[in-house]
């Protein structure tokens, strides 16, 4: 790709929605809290090195440069499976194009929860 105009290096130069998504099985396993459609994550990178060294004592530097903390006040979650997203509108779109075949608790046998503990 080339491009016809200069593109600094903060530009965002593509974006696009995710057709199906769905975080690493180990990650999720290990308690990673990330949005389940969008996968940005909702936890801090002072939460998610406590959580992997098992040591609550630990302050990171430059707490105010943490991208998480504008958007814990928009966490949502499925009704249903307590599955978490970063903003209600994530949360529509997952629903309305993949959420209800991949919710564990839809009907038995229904969920493909199963798949993913096989693979495991």
């Amino acid at each position: 790709m080339i491009s016809q105009t200069k593109i600094t290096a903060d530009e965002v130069i593509h974006s696009e929605s995710p057709l199906v998504s769905s975080q690493f099985s180990w990650n999720k396993a290990y308690g990673y809290l990330a949005c389940d459609h969008c996968l940005f994550p909702l936890e801090s990178a002072q939460d998610n090195i406590r959580r992997l060294t098992f040591d609550p004592s630990i302050i990171l530097p430059y707490p105010e440069a943490d991208p998480t903390k504008e958007v814990h006040e928009k966490i949502v979650q499925c009704d249903e499976c307590g599955v978490k997203y970063c903003s209600l509108a994530c949360q529509e779109e997952a629903k309305t194009n993949y959420h209800d075949l991949m919710c564990p608790h839809q009907t038995a046998g229904q969920s493909l929860d199963g798949i993913n503990e096989i693979w495991k």
